[in-house]
């Protein structure tokens, strides 16, 4: 949807559904570092907590990302894709996140921070994880907060099944 094409207050509504939007869709992957790492070693009773604290923690830097970096690399991607390609491409968004990810990658590589191969794999993961809300961002519509609800419960139900079975059966 472009901006020209909307009117002020159309505008307003249109981009407070995709800042809600990427909101939601950065709580729906926000607890996946939590179950990678409870899967590495014996859990704990505490994990049910540790989700909670990521819910309840998570809301200022998930707003702090959903404004700083997911909504312009919406915009900025949508601009560009106009520019050099005649319309908007989903493909713009991703690439204007991977290249605006790219210096923190070499940075934490060139500093010895991280290894060069773990600093690569951070980064690919950063332009995954923000990819996805900027995505469902570019796309907000009307219902789309409730099938990302529902789809989310849905799928975390399904991951947690199917890891408490490999956990169970000793896979």
């Amino acid at each position: 949807m472009r901006s020209a094409e909307l009117s002020s207050v159309e505008w307003k509504r249109h981009y407070r559904r995709m800042t809600r939007v990427s909101l939601l869709v950065l709580f729906v992957e926000a607890p996946v570092p939590i179950a990678l790492n409870a899967l590495r070693g014996p859990v704990e009773e505490s994990l049910v907590l540790s989700f909670a604290v990521v819910v309840l923690l998570g809301a200022a830097p998930g707003a702090l990302l959903t404004y700083f970096v997911v909504l312009p690399a919406v915009g900025l991607g949508e601009v560009l894709g106009r520019r050099f390609g005649g319309r908007e491409a989903w493909w713009w968004v991703a690439a204007v996140l991977a290249t605006g990810l790219a210096p923190f990658g070499l940075l934490a590589a060139l500093t010895g921070f991280v290894a060069p191969l773990a600093a690569l794999a951070s980064w690919g993961v950063g332009v995954v994880l923000l990819t996805v809300p900027a995505l469902f961002a570019r796309i907000a519509r009307e219902g789309l907060l409730v099938d990302i609800a529902l789809w989310g419960t849905l799928s975390w139900l399904s991951a947690g099944t199917l890891g408490l079975a490999v956990l169970h059966f000793g896979g």
